[in-house]
């Protein structure tokens, strides 16, 4: 056990550390691989970096909380938050049912969401891991993919009299023209157009890798006004001098 999770339980009340160490010992007995450190305040145990169990101390109760419950299928948990969170609170370590705990704790190891890559879902969970031999579906995305074999063979795509077999490479999976059947109103596919190299009027300039381009009349007229301005400055720099020496008080002859 963590040394965390072990000072967590001992700043509880008597009843509820209780609670605490049996809970402990028994997630420890069960998943002995898994990473316990105490997270966001509570005790929690990982596996593989996804939260799977935990708990925490309540107002007037301990709860254990399984991150995936809700797909366990279990009457003694309750639905928590609004994702796959479920719950069991206790007020004494007798209401602790050992073969129960030990139940809910086999299928965490078992039927888990993706909560560690939730974020990178956004907000989405996927199902990590299926309970074996239970014949379950996912209840996420699912997918329908046949194979080339089922496709042909299925009866929307058998040809009709009058139709022309084909053979054209490099053709999207499941179109007509896959399995050798033209496409719809006697047409064949047309490849697309290339696209056609500008006029040479209308190309854009191009001038040699390496070399700049020569300077416009704007960018000289530009540099010109620059050093006119420096220069008049240069000018009332000097006249003020003159002035300054002109006013200043001569020494006696």
């Amino acid at each position: 056990m963590h040394p965390d999770v072990s000072k967590y339980n001992r700043s509880l009340a008597a009843a509820e550390r209780k609670i605490a160490e049996l809970l402990a010992k028994e997630i420890d007995r069960a998943l002995p691989e898994a990473e316990n450190k105490v997270w966001h305040a509570h005790p929690v145990w990982f596996l593989e970096g996804n939260p799977v169990v935990g708990y925490s101390k309540l107002r007037d109760s301990v709860g254990l909380l399984f991150w995936s419950g809700q797909s366990f299928a279990e009457p003694g948990l309750k639905a928590e938050g609004s994702f796959k969170a479920a719950e069991a609170r206790f007020t004494a370590a007798g209401e602790v049912k050992t073969g129960a705990l030990r139940r809910w704790l086999k299928k965490s190891r078992d039927i888990q969401w993706d909560y560690q890559n939730i974020v990178r879902h956004k907000g989405r969970l996927e199902r990590l891991k299926w309970a074996e031999g239970r014949g379950q579906r996912p209840e996420g995305r699912r997918r329908n993919r046949k194979s080339l074999a089922a496709r042909i063979a299925s009866p929307r795509l058998q040809p009709s009299p009058g139709m022309r077999w084909t053979n054209r490479p490099s053709l999207p999976i499941g179109s007509r023209s896959e399995v050798g059947l033209p496409r719809r109103g006697g047409r064949s596919r047309r490849s697309p157009k290339t696209p056609q190299r500008p006029s040479a009027s209308i190309r854009e300039p191009q001038t040699r890798p390496g070399r700049r381009p020569s300077p416009t009349i704007g960018s000289f007229l530009r540099v010109l006004c620059l050093f006119a301005a420096i220069f008049r400055m240069t000018c009332l720099s000097v006249e003020r001098w003159k002035l300054r020496v002109e006013r200043s008080p001569r020494p006696p002859p």
